[in-house]
């Protein structure tokens, strides 16, 4: 008899010499060694002194009950202790804590020992009641044929938007209201980023002309401006477009040009015309307001269009340019030694510089 670690052969019931199951309490048979068994003695965790034959290979069944006996098998009170211990700190991670994530790592333990693998149990995660309550997102997603997202992902995502706020000074109200939104719409972090750099532009550094004219062109007041820029059902292009317009049409009133219409606006900023250029431009046509009014004496003469000044001063269409400089040379010829028009040379030279910067 010998008495050794843990057991690497067959454990036997010395009583018997036969293979050790279990008994009514899941125990190994164990008692005496009878003389000439050539056994080795093994001390369970808990005092018990079991006995096995080395020179035998062990059976399935003979393992099973060793294992299950010490806690120590797949399924035993030590893998569950652990497996709990592993699926509580994941929902934690997810935001899941308490009785909800007790019932969680239940289940999780659950199909484990029904032989699911861990994929497996990842996927059917995402469509218990519990997951499901704490992140809606999934079954929208899923009813909107998108990819499946997980929890941990849906909890990056979150956690990537609150860096992004941080970074703009935005309030955590903005990011509340529209995360989950963009998730379910399948926004890209990237887009996401733009979105909050564009409000954050709106918000702290437009000029509030620039803000009056989003509300008179698109009905945007300053209380919907959130809402403006983080709605996924309006594409990003399309918000970015028409706050650019409202950029070029908030310069037209701070020149005192006057207001754009909406179509005009989106013309020039769909012709790539930026802020900046519309303040010079802006700036040159309110110097050459005198030649685009009718004088006295000219009752019946079509004047001058606002699309006609746009078209030369921004467009650089040729037949509008042209026009312009045929009514200040009429102008000059008219006046010649003493008129009205004194900005008129200068006009002249400044149609199209605009659209030439852009050139």
């Amino acid at each position: 008899m010998k008495s050794g670690t843990a057991p690497t052969g067959r454990i036997v019931n010395p009583q018997t010499g036969r293979p050790a199951y279990t008994g009514p309490e899941g125990q190994p048979g164990y008692g005496a060694p009878q003389p000439g068994q050539n056994l080795t003695a093994y001390t369970m965790p808990d005092g018990t002194q079991v006995w096995y034959d080395p020179n035998a290979a062990p059976d399935q069944g003979n393992l099973a009950a060793l294992q299950a006996y010490q806690g120590t098998g797949p399924n035993g009170p030590t893998a569950q202790a652990d497996a709990m211990q592993t699926a509580l700190s994941l929902l934690a991670g997810y935001g899941v804590t308490g009785a909800d994530a007790t019932t969680l790592a239940n289940w999780m333990w659950q199909q484990h020992v029904q032989g699911y693998s861990d994929t497996s149990i990842a996927q059917l995660l995402l469509t218990q009641p519990i997951i499901q309550q704490y992140f809606p997102e999934i079954a929208a997603r899923q009813k909107a044929g998108l990819p499946p997202i997980s929890p941990g992902d849906i909890v990056s995502y979150k956690n990537q938007v609150a860096q992004y706020a941080s970074q703009y000074g935005i309030p955590k109200e903005f990011t509340d209201q529209f995360t989950s939104q963009w998730i379910v719409n399948d926004v890209s972090m990237a887009e996401v980023g733009q979105r909050m750099q564009d409000y954050a532009q709106a918000a702290f550094q437009s000029n509030p002309a620039v803000l009056n004219q989003l509300q008179t062109l698109y009905g945007v007041t300053p209380g919907e401006l959130t809402a403006f820029f983080a709605d996924p059902a309006t594409a990003l292009p399309i918000i970015q477009k028409r706050f650019q317009a409202s950029q070029i049409a908030g310069q037209g009133q701070i020149a005192g040009y006057g207001q754009l219409t909406q179509q005009q606006a989106e013309t020039l900023a769909n012709q790539g015309v930026t802020q900046a250029q519309a303040q010079s431009g802006f700036q040159q046509l309110g110097l050459e307001q005198q030649l685009f009014n009718t004088l006295p004496g000219q009752a019946g003469q079509t004047p001058i269009t606002q699309e006609q000044q746009l078209g030369a001063q921004f467009l650089g269409n040729a037949a509008d340019v042209r026009m312009i400089q045929l009514e200040a040379l009429r102008r000059q010829a008219a006046f010649q030694g003493g008129g009205n028009y004194a900005g008129g040379q200068k006009g002249l030279t400044g149609l199209g510089s605009e659209q030439g910067a852009q050139a």
